[in-house]
């Protein structure tokens, strides 16, 4: 009899058959056992369904419901101590937040809640990945080797955003969009997404959040929206509204009232083709482009390592440059790469982009070992010796490097614009005790660094890949439409190399049945996108 009652008094309760949120969109079943949820779409009748048992379950406990939102208590496999969740509805919208002590260890576990919402055969999963893409479920090989576990910002994912959509076809063989959701990570800087074949032989996503300098650190906010018709046209729209609110979505419309001395340089940027030229003959090549019937265009000098990369333009290369009409003159630059001082006579060359005083000042970024961080490679002069993996430089002491070089460098030469490499290629915690980062600290600093170009320098400001933290204070990007997973080849080495025969990775991603224009399609009017100095028409 005993049992009887509790499990009546449990069902009345809402434990045991779950808590329910209603509004005239949507339904949303909370299952208080592993805190999955069901999500019903009552415009279109799909019944989006959490995939328990694809990510450790939490332990979940004090569940309350109020009119639009469930609260409750969880623990995770690994972790100790106890976290809160909530999910709440308004309108068409579900907000999923977590939260824990800041300072709770979280060593090398990722939380992965919630669970991914189960595909059907057809579907369609939109990652912002280069440019973007989008992946049939079923399709299990996507020709890389680094899809299933995707980080942001970076490399990986340049925006906070995922898309889960369906399609159907017209009479008239029309593709028209079906149901779908899209995901804004709303706090992505400590995320990655788990994007890999499930037990159902289908390709599902989910959100993972990662420790935060080792510790849980801040609310984790994951926004679902719900459309009854979803494709990437949608999602976008939707997504420039969050890039709005954000601060993100700055148009060249917005970008030359806050700049105006920039302002000519910037419509001379846009649609203006990206030219890197290696030799000698920089002048010459320019101006028979010129003659060619280029109207405009930026045109880069190289910099780096003269021995490697090209002959560094001479100041009167660069005065004679800057005298072609409608031309920008750009330059490379890096403030990422040195080596300790006591190694370079190990090196085959020596770049005079680095900067190695940062050694000396201890300016370089440390991991948590308390070991340099590592990260581009350099050929030794010694061939059958390993290649040196360089240090890198804190992005909060770079600002103060990169205003010298620059106030020094545009004395003689007047370019007008400026290539910051790998400084837009992602983020990264920094546990020297003199300048730490976390990475959303690390957002904030590449911000400062990349603004000074325009800002201070009157300088169209460039960076490699992209990411949408960099939007406002950038003006073109590098590698946007090349997916480092999908596209690109050699990542900066032996690009004099032809390629005849398409690697796997690259005819998928060069596919006009899986690349969405998604990029484009949200920040269009506030930067120019190029593809990666490697993609050239020999690959």
């Amino acid at each position: 009899m005993k049992k009887i009652l509790l499990i009546l008094f449990l069902a009345l309760s809402g434990t045991l058959f779950g808590q329910t949120l209603e509004n005239e969109s949507l339904k949303l079943t909370f299952h208080p056992e592993d805190g999955a949820f069901d999500v019903l779409d009552k415009s279109t009748g799909r019944n989006w369904t959490a995939m328990s048992g694809e990510e450790p379950s939490l332990k979940v406990s004090e569940v309350k419901a109020e009119k639009n939102k469930i609260a409750f208590d969880f623990k995770y496999e690994k972790l100790k101590g106890i976290y809160h969740g909530s999910l709440e509805l308004s309108g068409r919208e579900l907000t999923v937040r977590i939260s824990g002590d800041p300072k709770a260890d979280q060593v090398g576990t990722r939380i992965g809640y919630p669970y991914p919402f189960e595909a059907k055969m057809g579907e369609r999963i939109l990652i912002p990945h280069g440019c973007g893409f989008a992946f049939p479920v079923e399709m299990a090989d996507l020709g890389a080797k680094q899809p299933d576990l995707m980080s942001l910002y970076n490399r990986d994912m340049n925006m906070g955003v995922w898309g889960h959509y369906a399609e159907t076809l017209s009479p008239k063989g029309e593709i028209l969009p079906a149901c779908g959701y899209m995901a804004i990570i709303e706090t992505p800087e400590n995320a990655s997404v788990h994007f890999t074949v499930r037990k159902n032989g289908l390709r599902q996503i989910n959100i993972l959040w990662n420790p935060d300098m080792m510790k849980f650190g801040y609310d984790r906010t994951l926004r679902y929206v719900f459309f009854e018709k979803c494709n990437a046209v949608n999602i976008a729209k939707r997504y420039r509204k969050t890039m709005i609110e954000k601060g993100y979505l700055v148009p060249f419309a917005e970008k030359k009232k806050r700049l105006p001395k920039l302002a000519d340089r910037i419509d001379l940027l846009i649609g203006a083709p990206n030219i890197w030229y290696w030799g000698k003959e920089k002048v010459e090549v320019a101006k028979q482009l010129k003659k060619l019937g280029f109207d405009n265009f930026l045109m880069n000098c190289a910099g780096g390592a003269e021995a490697f990369w090209g002959l560094r333009s001479s100041s009167e290369e660069v005065q004679e440059l800057a005298k072609i009409p409608r031309m920008l003159v750009g330059c490379y630059d890096i403030y990422n790469d040195l080596i300790e001082p006591e190694r370079l006579g190990e090196l085959r060359y020596i770049s005079s982009d680095w900067v190695p005083e940062a050694w000396t000042n201890n300016d370089i970024i440390l991991g948590a070992s308390g070991k340099p961080s590592r990260g581009w490679g350099v050929y030794p002069k010694d061939p059958k010796k390993p290649m040196i993996r360089c240090a890198i430089l804190c992005s909060t002491p770079a600002i103060d490097y990169a205003r010298k070089r620059i106030s020094r460098i545009l004395e003689t030469d007047p370019y007008s614009a400026r290539f910051f490499d790998v400084t837009g290629t992602g983020l990264g915690e920094c546990w020297n005790p003199k300048h730490p980062l976390t990475r959303r600290e690390s957002v904030a600093a590449r911000q400062n660094l990349l603004s000074i170009l325009g800002k201070e320098f009157n300088l169209i400001a460039g960076t490699e890949d992209g990411m949408e933290c960099y939007v406002p204070c950038c003006d073109y990007l590098e590698g946007m439409f090349s997916a480092p997973n999908h596209y690109r080849v050699g990542n900066g080495r032996n690009m004099w190399e032809v390629w005849d025969d398409v690697p796997d990775n690259i005819r998928i991603g060069s596919s006009e049945d899986l690349r969405v224009p998604f990029w484009e399609l949200v920040f269009h009017d506030c930067i120019v996108s190029y593809w990666y100095w490697c993609d050239y028409n020999n690959k």
